[in-house]
């Protein structure tokens, strides 16, 4: 069994020291579990020809796309096309957009946990034929439905209901946030989630959102400070134990 990983190319110091860690990670396997004429671990940090990336996709036992933010990754499509003589299983990050679509098709994982990708990768690898079928039949049939067409159908059908809906006189505006209701909900609440914008460049779809900790700031050499009160109240609430509290940030971690 060798497990292959295709990256592309890029450029930045972070993307630099990235690539030396993972070069030091796929040395050390080899050299534990490798040989003179055998390696576990295959990394290819180039550019590929595109008739060599659909044979390795034919090619392949399974698929296992770990991205911790994406969009709509079309590799796991076009894996499942390609496996139509194979029809090997798949794993997918539940981070991504292609999760919702493979949900009973993939095995869904969560990349920052260790002991499940292991678990994925041992099960993929393990699945009976029958189940190996079953899964690539229900991935190949929202494939085979959901092209471009369908795409914009839909599309334009929820466009037409939203302008529809805004000629009805629906309102857009939010309404204004009652305190007093939201307090008593807080105060019953079993779990609450924060996440809150550290300085207002981070894009991020969230439960709740708390205003930016520090003023919006732009340029290299611009150093972010917080106020003392703002670093007590984040404190005070990460220190609740029902309370879930994130903080995040646009800023790259040299800042």
């Amino acid at each position: 069994m060798v497990f292959i990983q295709v990256a592309l190319l890029g450029a930045g110091a972070e993307e630099d020291i990235l690539l030396s860690d993972v070069t030091e990670i796929v040395t050390r396997i080899n050299s534990m579990y490798g040989g003179i004429i055998y390696q576990p671990m295959i990394f290819r940090h180039q550019d590929t020809d595109f008739l060599e990336y659909l044979g390795m996709l034919c090619a392949a036992d399974a698929l296992v796309i770990t991205s911790l933010r994406e969009g709509w990754n079309l590799t796991s499509h076009e894996y499942v096309v390609c496996q139509e003589t194979g029809k090997h299983g798949f794993i997918l990050s539940e981070f991504i957009g292609s999760a919702s679509a493979f949900t009973d098709a993939a095995i869904l994982v969560n990349p920052w946990d260790i002991k499940g990708m292991a678990d994925a990768m041992h099960k993929v690898l393990t699945l009976t034929p029958e189940e190996s079928n079953e899964r690539w039949e229900k991935a190949f049939n929202h494939v085979k439905t959901h092209d471009a067409t369908n795409w914009v159908t839909g599309f334009l059908t929820q466009l037409k209901t939203a302008y529809i809906e805004q000629q009805r006189g629906v309102p857009t505006v939010l309404p204004k946030l009652n305190v007093d209701a939201y307090s008593e909900k807080y105060k019953h609440a079993e779990k609450r989630l924060f996440v809150v914008d550290y300085e207002g460049k981070s894009s991020v779809l969230v439960i709740l959102i708390v205003e930016t900790l520090v003023a919006w700031a732009s340029g290299p050499g611009i150093v972010l400070t917080t106020q003392p009160r703002v670093v007590s109240v984040v404190n005070d609430l990460a220190a609740d134990p029902r309370n879930i509290v994130y903080v995040m940030s646009g800023e790259t971690t040299s800042v």
